[in-house]
């Protein structure tokens, strides 16, 4: 499931049933930074439980504990009841650690004469960050894998925010390559891919496209217009490097063009991480860059503005950094309370609040091509978080092909990070006394990113019988699930979803919801509550609502 797509709030009500039942539960997160993380979502959930963690023992007054797997290996004889279920958080990480605690929990529970354990691995990237697979086959902990929905699909159910992903100008000539039925020819596409590597300057694009002007509204039956809080200089991001020391650096490079960014790390303490993260949820700061920390695990759905001037080969590392920026945000204002809050209900009454402020799309600004690197066959050119199936290799049974890579280029940090074409540092010109030789990666500062283009629509008769039936179910079932706008969103938007993948209009939608065999009913009136879905879903002006229902309505006539 997707980052965003609610894993904990499924884990909870595993929990929940399981604690309900008389089991016992462990939920473990790989990094000491996730557990308290962990733990807050439980108590949102409203699931009790313990902490086993750096100073934390053991309780065995809960059946559910949140566990941090660095303290558990330190643990394992001080464990006084080993649980009936192993749940393992972000499963694509330390695989080898979490066979080990599978392997030592089922030997105490058989030295009790209890059954093995029952485990379950939560993850938005199914695969190791080497790219090899997950399952037993390839010597990881599962057996199977249930697939949950795509980004496409939550992004079209109003789960996940939209994306907008901005990257190197294709390579000219990517539309001549040759074809091998639907496929591009591999080895032209990798020659063409490999040509040209462009870059574009983090600071000037931050500058460019995240700051933003100054807004104001006024809260629900007040006339008093207050300037909005949200925002400090520009769109809150999050930005990755190279390495930690490349990430207090460029804090600083933002800083000293007049913005407000700061770098966290590992070795931060908890509470600084925490205070730093809240500042950038108020709109106190601008940004925050990092090299790990950020990659996996960390809750902050504020994000608006996400860039990687790290390089990886690593599809789920891939993932999870642009993943970082998928999750929807809203500050609401309570008439009663006055609170100004994140969640959907007031924290001090339990009221529903006004909406004052939401997180609308994100942009991700991808500065080192790593669109050329991790690309489906298919669709050159396309950013997979745009595809529902972006090829993830569960079963450890697919060798990715890698493009070939031409010779290193080096960025100086003496020369404005402008590339090198010098083989080693020793007596150049721009290298001060004292100055250390570096080899970061590419910045290319004279490159504008564009924005990355969607997959184009393909009808329904030029796909293959596969795909026609999935589609005619998906269709199917949409229309079964269908009641009215209020009652069942869902379809609406998933239909629009599938009508984008066709080709189809949205008036597409509108006739399968709303008539029998794409045509209006005769004597039915116009559905207007299902044009106005329609038309929220879409972002159309409501005058669109108006002149549908008026041709549709002559249409009737006639």
């Amino acid at each position: 499931l997707p980052t965003g797509g609610g894993k904990t709030a499924i884990v909870s009500e595993m929990v929940s049933r399981a604690t309900d039942r008389g089991f016992t539960s462990w939920f473990i997160v790989p990094r000491n930074n996730l557990l308290d993380q962990a733990s807050e979502h439980y108590s949102r959930w409203k699931t009790p439980h313990s902490i086993i963690g750096y100073g934390r023992k053991e309780s065995r007054a809960f059946k559910a504990h949140v566990v941090s797997s660095d303290t558990l290996i330190r643990r394992y004889d001080k464990i006084k009841v080993w649980p009936d279920l192993l749940i393992f958080d972000e499963a694509h990480v330390a695989v080898k650690r979490q066979v080990e605690i599978i392997r030592i929990c089922n030997q105490e529970r058989e030295k009790i004469g209890k059954p093995p354990a029952k485990v379950i691995g939560m993850t938005a990237t199914p695969e190791l960050l080497s790219g090899m697979g997950l399952h037993i086959s390839g010597g990881g902990p599962y057996e199977d894998i249930v697939w949950g929905e795509s980004i496409p699909s939550l992004t079209a159910g109003g789960y996940l925010c939209p994306l907008r992903y901005f990257c190197p100008p294709p390579p000219e000539g990517i539309e001549s390559l040759h074809r091998r039925g639907t496929d591009f020819d591999s080895d032209e596409l990798d020659a063409l891919l490999e040509k040209k590597k462009v870059y574009g300057d983090a600071i000037n694009h931050y500058r460019k496209h995240g700051k933003i002007k100054k807004i104001s509204y006024s809260f629900p039956g007040s006339a008093t217009v207050q300037h909005k809080k949200n925002y400090a200089k520009g769109k809150p991001a999050l930005i990755f490097l190279r390495s930690v020391k490349a990430a207090h650096e460029m804090a600083e490079k933002f800083n000293a063009a007049g913005f407000s960014f700061y770098c966290i790390e590992g070795k931060m303490k908890k509470g600084r991480i925490r205070e730093l993260i809240q500042a950038l949820r108020d709109g106190l700061i601008d940004g925050l860059t990092n090299c790990d920390i950020g990659t996996y695990g960390l809750d902050i759905p504020r994000i608006e503005y996400g860039a990687s001037l790290r390089r990886t080969l690593s599809r789920a590392l891939y993932f999870q950094k642009v993943g970082r920026c998928l999750r929807i945000f809203e500050e609401r204002w309570c008439r009663s309370c006055g609170h100004l809050f994140y969640s959907a209900y007031c924290p001090g009454c339990g009221k529903e609040g006004d909406l004052v402020y939401k997180k609308e799309e994100a942009w991700f600004f991808d500065h080192v091509g790593l669109i050329d690197e991790h690309y489906h066959p298919d669709y050159p050119g396309v950013p997979l978080f745009y595809l529902d199936d972006p090829g993830w290799n569960f079963y450890g049974n697919q060798k990715r092909k890698r493009m070939k890579k031409p010779d290193r280029q080096i960025a100086c940090p003496y020369m404005e990070y402008m590339t090198c074409f010098k083989k080693t540092c020793t007596g150049c010109k721009y290298l001060p006394a004292g100055g250390q030789k570096r080899k970061p990666d590419v910045i290319h500062i004279d490159t504008e990113l564009q924005e990355a283009k969607k997959p184009a629509a393909v009808p329904m008769a030029e796909r293959d019988p596969e795909e026609r039936r999935e589609y005619s179910e998906r269709i199917a079932k949409n229309i079964q699930e269908y009641t009215t706008p209020d009652e069942s969103p869902g379809p609406v938007e998933r239909m629009l979803q599938i009508a984008e993948d066709l080709g189809r209009s949205p008036m597409w939608v509108y006739y399968s919801l709303a008539g029998k065999n794409g045509k209006q009913e005769e004597n039915k009136p116009v559905d207007v509550p299902l044009l106005f879905a329609i038309q929220r879903a879409t972002g159309y002006k409501t005058g669109w609502v108006w002149y549908k229902r008026k041709e549709l309505e002559r249409k009737m006539k006639k």
